[in-house]
């Protein structure tokens, strides 16, 4: 008799867990694993398999957000911080993807995890390049530098360099920029490493562009060229490229090269629709046609420029939109998170207190008959 009464109170206690979810199995994998990078992964994985569903990705995200927050678990608070400021800086909403980010920053450097630093500052330094905030993408930067020790390899000073040296160009500030590109560039050469000197000596050669040098730039951005086709540069790095050569030619006045260089970029742009690039050359175009006195063919492009930056206004609208309807997602996604856990929470008291209630019943009972009249031991032992 005793058994089934402790039986029938562990059933009650075991009630008061949370109910069978999907992500249950999600969690014992995670809190089995023995390394933050194996339950980082746990969770990308799981996240990952419904991202293409944004309701049930909410839906999950939030799950388990509520999950880590009563555990007091900030791994995995954080790693659910770093997908939703990811979402953020997808769909435009960066100032809730720069806030997030840093909140996790603040997170890896406590654990002193040097790799996930530079991680997160390398997608803070995204942010800042999407808005073409240039003073704060290079501060990020050179924050990256203090962590960065390698020469070669993933995030390897030779990149920090480059990446700094790129913004430089950008900012059209080429004095500063020609100083970090030259040191990308010499760690490269140090190490013969052909595959980024195509990259390195492009950052040098544009802030040249930048800075109007132009028979210093082509040189190096010849010998640029030269280190691409031995790798495996991206398309739409070559558009890049090119366009530096289209740009070069056009203001040496040199209009048959600057056109081979322009549709050389324009016809890889266009496949890879790289937008940035198309843009770009569309304007080299109106202005070569312009110069050489072919209005036909120079409004022509003109066009088809004012129609892509309207296309690309339109595209940043839609995103704005697309970011204030995740946001009221994710909103009314935490106040029926809260709800539920509120409603949990009333269901544990009453739980709890009845079951208080049953303990103290069945203790009074049995202080009661194995001190009165009722003498019968199977009674006593039943209760």
């Amino acid at each position: 008799m005793k058994k089934i009464v402790l039986i029938i109170f562990v059933c009650c206690v075991t009630h008061l867990g949370y109910a069978q979810s999907e992500i249950d199995s999600i969690l014992i994998k995670y809190n089995n694993s023995k390394t933050d990078k194996e339950k980082t992964i746990v969770i990308h994985t799981f996240l990952n398999s419904s991202r293409k569903d944004s309701t049930l990705l909410l839906k999950r995200s939030n799950e388990l957000f509520n999950y880590f927050t009563k555990k007091g678990d900030e791994l995995g608070l954080n790693i659910i911080k770093s997908r939703t400021a990811y979402r953020y800086q997808l769909k435009g909403n960066y100032p809730a993807a720069l806030n997030a980010y840093y909140d996790v920053l603040n997170y890896v450097k406590k654990q002193n995890d040097t790799a996930s630093i530079l991680a997160i500052y390398s997608l803070i330094a995204g942010v800042y390049d999407a808005t073409n905030n240039y003073l704060d993408g290079i501060a990020t930067e050179q924050k990256m530098l203090l962590y960065t020790i390698k020469d070669t390899g993933g995030y390897s000073l030779s990149d920090r360099y480059n990446r700094i040296g790129t913004i430089y160009a950008q900012a059209h500030m080429p004095d500063s920029g020609i100083v970090y590109a030259q040191k990308g560039v010499a760690i490269d050469e140090k190490y013969k490493d052909t595959v980024h000197l195509s990259y390195t000596l492009s950052t040098l050669a544009e802030n040249y562009i930048a800075k109007g040098d132009y028979d210093i730039a082509l040189p190096i951005l010849r010998k640029s060229l030269l280190y691409s086709k031995r790798t495996t540069l991206s398309k739409s790095d070559q558009s890049f490229l090119y366009n530096d050569f289209a740009k070069i030619f056009l203001e040496k006045k040199q209009y048959d090269s600057a056109f081979y260089y322009a549709y050389l970029s324009l016809s890889i742009s266009k496949i890879v629709s790289y937008k940035p690039q198309q843009l770009r050359t569309y304007e080299y175009l109106y202005t070569a046609f312009d110069q050489i006195g072919k209005p036909d063919s120079a409004n022509k492009y003109y066009r088809l420029a004012i129609n892509l930056k309207d296309s690309n206004y339109n595209t940043e609208k839609q995103k704005a939109l697309e970011s204030e309807k995740f946001k009221a997602q994710l909103q009314q996604q935490e106040i029926q998170q809260k709800e539920e856990l509120l409603q949990q929470e009333q269901k544990e008291n009453i739980q709890y207190a009845l079951i208080a209630i049953g303990i103290i019943v069945l203790l009074s009972l049995y202080l009661l008959l194995s001190r009165s009249f009722i003498t019968n031991i199977k009674w006593i032992e039943f209760f």
